[in-house]
């Protein structure tokens, strides 16, 4: 009988502690957990980003974080070895970040027009600090829809062509992370692991 009630007093004392994580983590909020608005304004600009106050609105009234955030799985893109690309693209350094961070279809151009801006491209030989697309989302105060529009024919493209999105080549861009315009969040999501 003793034995009965140390037996349940335990299984309660567990109860009450899952009880107690649970509320705990449901209570959490994204706020607590995601990177503010401020944060990710000043990671953009310690960058190297000029962000005005027009950009400044802009980005706050277009920036989504979605809860959770899209998480990349290691190896399910298949790299190309790092050589190669400093060999393709006469790096100067070896890419910690895959492909599509460093690079953009032309589609976005045709569609949305090029600006030659500084800001927004790089010399390719030295390793950029924040996502190429993302600039150029930026620099043209691109609503979310339309990137998804975009990026909705690429995928349609790649599949009439054959071509694997799961290959570094041909990944397509992830605007759910692109829009959260936080360098910290696109450039975890997008590292060669």
């Amino acid at each position: 009988m003793k034995k009965i009630v140390i037996i349940i007093l335990v299984l309660v004392l567990l109860l009450g502690a899952g009880i107690a994580i649970y509320f705990y983590c449901k209570t959490t909020s994204s706020e607590e957990i995601y990177p503010t608005l401020d944060e990710s304004l000043n990671r953009l600009e310690e960058r190297g980003l000029s962000i005005d106050d027009d950009l400044r609105q802009w980005i706050a009234e277009n920036r989504v974080i979605p809860d959770p955030l899209p998480e990349h799985v290691p190896e399910s893109i298949e790299l190309l070895p790092a050589d190669a690309f400093v060999d393709m693209f006469y790096l100067s350094y070896t890419p910690v970040h895959r492909a599509a961070f460093y690079s953009m279809s032309g589609i976005f151009e045709s569609r949305f027009g090029r600006i030659d801006d500084s800001d927004i491209y790089y010399d390719l030989p030295d390793a950029p600090p924040t996502m190429l697309l993302m600039n150029f989302i930026l620099a043209h105060r691109i609503p979310q829809y339309q990137i998804v529009e975009v990026i909705e024919r690429l995928v349609q493209a790649h599949i009439s062509l054959g071509r694997d999105t799961n290959h570094e080549w041909d990944e397509l861009p992830n605007a759910d992370i692109i829009y959260t315009f936080d360098p910290e969040i696109i450039s975890y999501f997008y590292r060669r692991q």
